[in-house]
């Protein structure tokens, strides 16, 4: 798998993860103790997957707090194995979205208690993304489990698929350019808004080439602004799983071209909450408005 490493991705990789950031906190609660709990469970997961793996951990909270924005602990582990993730996007490449692997480590409290653990289910998989009956998930469900082995099991849960309707909260345009220049001008895009990290960027097919296999082109772009991530996450945790750092699946489909996949914030915070809140709003509006922009969509 090949990433696109940048200062910020290497600050980001916090396989230690020892609390080594110290900012204000409003609470009067210190954030080297308000985050120690969530720090413990992240370092049990990471130590629970092998050193040749790959793995970019993201600290929403820290990130957010470096901007001046205070939210409850939400860190998320993302770990790609191509060998699980080809065949399911061979059935449908919709699905690279909900992958790689994502573990999220958060909190409700501002205080850092209790801490939780949630990933997405294979149900949910199978609901949003309607995967053939013969596709075996076992393996996805099989290599969650594996890292989170000796974290205690009354603080994981799942996303269940409960609600989730197939192809629900995900968004998709048409480019009128190739995939390379698809990129190029989102990246250039997001980067112009002046408060964006750029994560990584994830090549699929270049992984499924690694095994023998053949995939259509498709990249996973990860990105995000701390400030805006932060507000919109302050009284919803759980986005940490998808939002803050935007994931963009932008990929060759033999019928209609060049695609661009997203999921819609409001509809993933319904999803989690049963509610969501102006920031959400206005993430979606930020995040539609440049991805039109960058393929030359104009708003009816």
């Amino acid at each position: 798998m090949k990433f696109s490493t940048t200062n910020t991705l290497i600050a980001l990789i916090l396989l230690g993860l020892t609390c080594a950031f110290h900012f204000g906190c409003k609470t009067g609660v210190s954030p080297a103790n308000r985050f120690n709990g969530a720090d413990k469970i992240s370092r049990i997961i990471s130590s629970n997957i092998s050193a040749n793996e790959r793995i970019l951990m993201i600290d929403h909270a820290r990130l957010a707090e470096e901007v001046g924005v205070e939210m409850p602990a939400s860190q998320v582990t993302i770990y790609s194995d191509p060998k699980v993730n080809t065949p399911l996007l061979k059935n449908n490449p919709l699905v690279g979205l909900d992958l790689p692997f994502r573990i999220l480590v958060y909190s409700d409290d501002i205080k850092g208690n209790p801490v939780k653990v949630l990933y997405p289910s294979a149900n949910f998989l199978s609901k949003r993304y309607g995967l053939d009956v013969s596709v075996n998930l076992d393996d996805y469900t099989g290599s969650l489990k594996s890292f989170l082995k000796n974290i205690p099991p009354e603080v994981v849960s799942v996303v269940d698929g409960k609600g989730v309707t197939l192809g629900y909260g995900i968004n998709i345009l048409s480019s009128p350019f190739s995939i390379k220049e698809t990129i190029k001008r989102i990246k250039t895009n997001a980067m112009a808004q002046g408060d964006t990290i750029w994560f990584t960027t994830i090549n699929y097919d270049e992984d499924a080439k690694k095994l023998g296999d053949e995939l259509p082109r498709m990249k996973l772009l990860l990105f995000g602004g701390p400030a805006a991530g932060g507000q919109a996450m302050k009284d919803f945790p759980k986005l940490g799983l998808d939002a803050f750092c935007q994931k963009i699946l932008v990929y060759e489909s033999e019928k209609d071209g060049v695609q661009v996949a997203y999921n819609d914030i409001v509809l993933l915070s319904l999803l989690h909450y049963g509610e969501s809140n102006k920031p959400h709003h206005i993430i979606n509006k930020r995040l539609s408005t440049s991805l039109k922009r960058a393929l030359a969509i104009k708003d009816e």
